[in-house]
């Protein structure tokens, strides 16, 4: 028996280092958006501002527009919310035009999404007016207004407010022929634990 001898193989390639391999592109992760401020109930409080523009009269032959046209309000709004959606309190503040001027009443407010970002809302109040030597009632005050609610101490939006009311005396004595008069209002609201 013979001894094959098995011819010499070829060596094998020389290696070659190959380029080196990219690191995948890390995941791109997006911050999580800011959770909306939890709804409270408790103590509030708010600050509005605006113009208002008069409407009706004074009394018989004595126009709003001739006498009081414009006035830029500063109210107060203090109170609680005595559910999330339930506020109820009062407002107080001055109004300044031709000369100053004074209003106080009692209110309510229903807030339809107390724990969103964007909190509509609407209002009713009365209370009474005094100023330029006129004062009276007013009957209703229908207030709609958004909240911004941007943390849970602090908020800020737009608001509307359409007040009907009445002055009843001028200088201490009762006015004749008196008529209904009407204050809009738009501008905006800060409010605090919205």
């Amino acid at each position: 028996m013979s001894d094959a001898v098995e011819p010499p193989r070829d060596p094998p390639p020389a290696y070659e280092a190959s380029a080196p391999r990219q690191a995948p592109a890390p995941y791109v992760t997006e911050e999580p958006p800011e959770p909306t401020p939890l709804s409270r109930v408790g103590f509030q409080a708010a600050l509005r501002s605006g113009l208002s523009m008069s409407g009706g009269a004074v009394a018989h032959a004595r126009p709003m527009s001739d006498e009081l046209r414009f006035q830029l309000p500063l109210l107060i709004d203090i109170g609680a919310k005595v559910t999330r959606h339930l506020f109820l309190g009062g407002y107080t503040g001055m109004t300044f035009a031709d000369g100053m001027g004074a209003r106080l009443g009692a209110q309510l407010q229903i807030h339809f999404a107390p724990a969103h970002f964007s909190n509509p809302w609407i209002g009713y109040g009365l209370g009474y007016e005094w100023g330029d030597g006129i004062r009276g009632p007013e009957y209703a005050r229908f207030i709609f207004g958004i909240d911004l609610r941007l943390s849970r101490s602090f908020g800020l939006g737009p608001f509307v407010d359409l007040t009907l009311g009445r002055y009843t005396h001028e200088d201490g004595a009762a006015i004749p022929e008196t008529r209904g008069h009407e204050w809009f209002t738009l501008g905006l609201r800060v409010v605090l634990f919205p």
